[in-house]
């Protein structure tokens, strides 16, 4: 494939923090690599955060969106991370994604 987007994770923060390693990242592919995370990477104490800002994960769900993106940025030659807020909807999402990616970066569907 040409872009793989990860989408495996255990996505309830009240349950990863009964089971922290079942929240733990599944290790993933070395294509163009997007791993969805979170906005839970940060600490939450100011309302706009930046690329650069430093992640400061104050429960396991963060903490394992965290550790995802650390494996992907020092394993993986060619990814994007996504951090996002809440996805909903019957994949709206997925193919607003998809339209963009293949506009910007000519990727086959």
């Amino acid at each position: 494939p040409d872009v793989v987007i990860n989408c495996a994770a255990l996505s309830v923060p009240r349950v990863c923090e009964m089971d922290p390693e079942a929240a733990m990242p599944i290790k993933v592919p070395t294509y163009l690599v997007i791993p969805l995370s979170t906005g839970q990477v940060y600490e939450g104490t100011k309302s706009l955060y930046k690329e650069e800002d430093e992640t400061v994960a104050v429960n396991v769900y963060g903490k394992s969106k965290v550790e995802a993106e650390h494996y992907v940025s020092e394993n993986c030659q060619n990814y994007a991370l996504l951090r996002t807020s809440i996805i909903y909807g019957p994949q709206i999402f997925c193919v607003s994604l998809c339209s963009f990616l293949q506009a910007q970066h000519h990727y086959p569907t």
